[in-house]
């Protein structure tokens, strides 16, 4: 394994310092960012519900072809076209 350059360290504890200062510099919670934070919990529970009906519909074993990988790249490459 590679070790990590020394850019790649800066960056790291850059940011780390970076979001450090912010948490302890930033404004303390209000209604406002609470609301917020509601408004985003909502939204990325519905992005989580429909990607898991993706995943569920994907995921069927009626929704596939049978036979190989080969055959199912070789219809894959048509619908493409």
């Amino acid at each position: 394994m590679k070790k990590p350059s020394i850019k790649k360290k800066i960056l790291i504890v850059a940011g780390l310092l970076a979001g450090a200062i912010l948490l302890i510099s930033g404004p303390l919670p209000d209604e406002a960012s609470r609301n917020g934070l509601r408004l985003l919990a909502t939204v990325l529970s519905i992005f989580s519900g429909f990607i898991m009906a993706v995943i569920t519909i994907t995921g069927n074993q009626e929704n596939l072809y049978r036979g190989s990988w080969r055959l199912a790249y070789r219809h894959s490459c048509v619908a493409r076209k």
